[in-house]
């Protein structure tokens, strides 16, 4: 019944969560070996504005797909996507990557002693400490927010899928406008300062989703939460 539906899910849930920790920091990696440090930044903002595009699409997409053919396909056009973008991964050329070699033996043994060298390296560096408190408190933050929108919108605000879809596309939205505006602020603010002012405007905004008495201001603070998260983003991953 409604259990073995919710376990089901879980496990999804758990095995996309698993697979998806790799793919950042390997994302991370390849970009740092094919491209010059001068070009991160903007390489960054290319990718993140690409992304949008699609979560400004997304919705509307799924909305007319669901309607017109049910809930199977859309998954299954999803999962296409997904196979897609691999088989372009396996065209590209990346050369291998350097590795300091720090400990000879088993793998456990090699994984234990560059845990510990990624550790000692966070300790000692205040920038890469700092950041990386800050963004662990955020991501908590983002878990709660993931599980309690949609609640707080169909039950405290009385809107439904289109309406919560709409909130999706506003954020994208400004998620665009962040990307063009993050070539002005680089060339201004240091990458910690635009990581400093994005993480300070995303917090209010979330006090202000949370204390939101309309649907009109749902859709300002995402839209705000948008132009913020874009140039965070490229400042993190250019750092």
């Amino acid at each position: 019944g409604l259990l073995k539906f919710y376990r089901y899910w879980i496990v999804i849930a758990f095995i996309l969560g698993a697979v998806g920790v790799f793919f950042m920091p390997a994302r991370g990696a390849v970009m740092k070996t094919i491209l010059q440090p001068q070009e991160l930044l903007l390489a960054n903002t290319f990718m993140q504005t690409t992304f949008t595009l699609t979560l400004l699409l997304g919705p509307a997409l799924a909305g007319i797909t669901i309607g017109a053919w049910g809930t199977a396909p859309a998954f299954v056009f999803d999962a296409a996507t997904f196979f897609v973008s691999a088989a372009l991964v396996t065209t590209m050329s990346v050369p291998p990557l350097a590795r300091s070699v720090t400990a000879t033996g088993s793998t456990l043994a090699t994984f234990a002693a560059e845990f510990r060298e990624g550790l000692s390296f966070i300790r000692g560096n205040r920038t890469v400490s700092g950041i990386l408190t800050s963004l662990t408190t955020v991501m908590l933050a983002i878990g709660a927010i993931n599980v309690l929108f949609v609640p707080f919108l169909t039950r405290e605000l009385s809107v439904g899928a289109t309406e919560i879809g709409l909130a999706d596309s506003a954020q994208a939205a400004g998620m665009i406008l962040g990307g063009m505006a993050v070539g002005v602020l680089a060339a201004r603010l240091r990458k910690t300062h635009i990581i400093v002012v994005s993480l300070v405007v995303v917090g209010i905004m979330v006090v202000a989703l949370g204390l939101s008495p309309t649907y009109a201001v749902v859709l300002g603070s995402m839209a705000i939460v948008g132009l913020a998260v874009t140039p965070l983003e490229s400042a993190l991953s250019a750092l």
